[in-house]
């Protein structure tokens, strides 16, 4: 992670700029292991690093009190990096990834832990894997009825689960606007694809996430919208009321009854650090309050909390977020009713 400190424009022939350097673990999967991991039990992570000093120094140092025992160490492959250019206000300008190892979480990888992820309670999958493997997980989780989380991680790879009828099993994913966007047109929906966070109004923006979050839930078995809108808050929509949980007595609740969408709208951070992660960070909040059996409302509240730790914090992950006895104890969020 590379951080200028100044956005003054310099002309490209070739200097060097002065700036902060860094280096922490990362990856949509990763983040989401890592931090399910500290606020609660340790989840599985199945993936793949090169035997090389970044995937060593993910396992050891990053991710040693998470189940790595399916990771896959290749010789022949290189540990995804992915350098970040972000300002003086932690806000990321761009990003240059080196990701080719993930082509290696294949099929066939998968199907050496498969009895574990019968055995799941929940199926966490984001967009990086190739799409033979993301049909075959949402295969396994279907006959099994085992609910798919689904973190769209990147514009382009949000449409892979979309592909085919199985989107419609999944039972919650979590995009930000233009992943929405991009799934929802996959999935054959009308899209306004001009509308922006930047150059659209916030009420404006929600008529479209309310929009399209509504179609995709409708056309699915049970499944949940939970849309990152950056300083707008967190937008869900589902089959449901704000006070029901998702899961109880160590069965997954069927989402039944008329949609709706709300928003939790999110608080103003005054000491904006690093905004990579936050996302992450939400929704492996928000899964830990569905594990544990809270309403949408205390979710939210968990998840959001979760986000606001990671954007005060120079990395994906905060070593600190809330423990399971403080998620345990959260109180609800406030919501405001989109339709």
């Amino acid at each position: 992670m590379i951080e200028p400190l100044s956005l003054v424009p310099e002309p490209a022939d070739g200097r060097t700029l002065r700036g902060r350097c860094t280096q922490s673990g990362g990856g949509v999967g990763r983040n989401l292991a890592d931090a399910l991991a500290r606020t609660g039990p340790p989840p599985l992570l199945v993936s793949a690093v090169g035997d090389d000093q970044f995937g060593r120094f993910l396992l050891a140092e990053t991710l040693s009190h998470v189940d790595t025992s399916a990771v896959d160490v290749r010789r022949d492959g290189r540990t995804a990096c992915y350098t970040a250019v972000l300002d003086k206000h932690g806000e990321c300008h761009m990003g240059i990834g080196d990701m080719n190892i993930h082509d290696l979480i294949t099929p066939s990888l998968i199907l050496k832990s498969e009895q574990k992820l019968r055995e799941s309670c929940m199926i966490l999958m984001d967009g990086n894997i190739p799409q033979e493997t993301v049909d075959l997980i949402l295969k396994i989780a279907e006959d099994g009825d085992i609910p798919v989380w689904f973190e769209p991680t990147d514009v382009s790879k949000s449409i892979k689960p979309f592909r085919s009828s199985l989107w419609k099993s999944l039972y919650a994913f979590s995009p930000n606007l233009n992943e929405l966007k991009m799934m929802a047109r996959e999935a054959g929906f009308p899209v306004n694809m001009s509308l922006s966070m930047q150059k659209s109004s916030p009420e404006e923006v929600l008529e479209e996430v309310t929009r399209l979050g509504n179609y995709l839930v409708n056309e699915s078995i049970s499944a949940t919208a939970v849309v990152t809108l950056g300083n707008i808050g967190l937008a869900i929509i589902r089959r449901g009321k704000p006070d029901e949980p998702f899961y109880a007595q160590g069965k997954w609740l069927k989402q039944t009854g008329d949609i709706s969408a709300r928003l939790y709208p999110a608080k103003k951070v005054t000491n904006l650090v690093n905004v990579m992660g936050a996302g992450d960070c939400l929704a492996a909040g928000f899964i830990r309050g569905m594990l544990l059996g809270l309403s949408e409302e205390r979710c939210a509240a968990v998840g959001l909390a979760c986000a606001s730790a990671a954007l005060n914090y120079d990395c994906a992950v905060p070593v600190r977020l809330l423990s399971e006895n403080a998620i345990r104890q959260t109180t609800a969020a406030e919501f405001l009713s989109l339709h």
